[in-house]
C-alpha cells in the first residue's frame, strides 16, 4: 500500500492547500522554496551547505568554505533542477535522451571516474545508462542489460498519463511514482536519488503543484522506506 493510499486524504489536502495559500500571500517565501529544496536534496548526499549559503553561491556567487565537491553538488543539482523546470514549462515529454540530460546535469561537476570490477572504470559524470550492475547497501539493482527497456516502459506510461486531467491526490501520486520506478531501475552509475527526485518535480511542475521537498532531517527514514518497498516490492 503507498503512502497516498494509507494517509489520510482529507489531511493531506488541508496541508497542501494552506502551503499553496501561504506561497501566495508571502511571496518571498515562494523565492526561496527553490533554493531550500536544493539544499536538502544535496544534503541527503552529503552536502553541508545552509540554505543561506545555497543562496549566496547560487545568487550572488559568494563561495562558503565548504569542500569543493559540495559546491560542485549543489551547482549541478541546480542545472538539473532548471533543466527539469524548463522541461515541465514546455510540456516536454520525457525520454532516455532527457533523462541522460537531466542525470549528466546532475553529475557534470561532481562525478568522478570510477573502477569497476578488475580492469574496468565508468565515468559517472557522463550521464549514460549503466552498462554495469550497481547495489545500494544490500539491495541489488536489476542487471543492466535489462534497464533501458523497463525505462522506456515507464517513461511510456508516465508520457501518456500525464496527459490526462488529474485531482490533487493522483497529482502526488504519478510524482511519487515516477520517483519510485526511476531509482528502482536505478538507470545510472549514480547520481539516480537526485535525478528520480527532480523527476518527481516534473511531474508537480507539469501540474503547476507546488514542487515537494524531501527534507534532510527525514533522510534515514526516506531511505529506509525505499529499502523496505524494495523488500516488500511495494512502492
Amino acid at each position: 500500500m503507498s503512502y497516498l493510499d494509507s494517509c489520510d486524504k482529507k489531511k493531506f489536502l488541508e496541508e497542501l492547500h494552506d502551503y499553496k495559500d501561504s506561497l501566495v500571500k508571502h511571496p518571498i517565501e515562494a523565492s526561496s522554496i527553490i533554493s531550500a529544496l536544493i539544499e536538502n536534496s544535496t544534503r541527503i548526499e552529503g552536502s553541508t551547505l545552509t540554505q543561506k549559503e545555497v543562496e549566496d553561491l547560487l545568487e550572488y556567487g559568494i563561495e562558503p568554505n565548504k569542500p569543493d565537491h559540495e559546491k560542485s553538488m549543489v551547482r549541478d543539482y541546480s542545472d538539473g533542477l532548471l533543466f527539469v523546470m524548463k522541461l515541465y514549462q514546455n510540456k516536454s515529454p520525457l525520454s532516455i535522451q532527457s533523462l541522460e540530460f537531466l542525470n549528466r546535469n546532475v553529475m557534470k561537476r561532481n562525478g568522478e571516474v570510477k573502477p569497476v570490477g578488475v580492469d574496468r572504470v565508468v565515468d559517472t559524470s557522463l550521464g549514460k545508462i549503466r552498462n554495469v550492475d550497481v547495489s545500494w547497501g544490500w539491495h541489488r539493482f536489476m542487471p543492466h542489460a535489462q534497464v533501458k527497456e523497463n525505462l522506456e516502459l515507464v517513461l511510456s506510461s508516465i508520457n501518456a498519463d500525464i496527459k490526462n486531467e488529474k485531482d490533487m491526490i493522483d497529482i502526488y501520486r504519478l510524482s511519487f511514482q515516477i520517483h519510485y520506478d526511476v531509482i528502482t531501475i536505478h538507470p545510472f552509475p549514480d547520481g539516480n536519488s537526485r535525478t528520480s527526485r527532480l523527476l518527481m518535480n516534473y511531474i508537480q511542475g507539469w501540474y503547476q503543484q507546488p514542487l515537494t521537498t524531501i527534507l534532510f532531517e527525514y533522510k534515514h527514514q526516506y531511505k529506509n522506506a525505499l529499502h523496505y518497498s524494495w523488500d516488500e516490492n511495494n512502492p
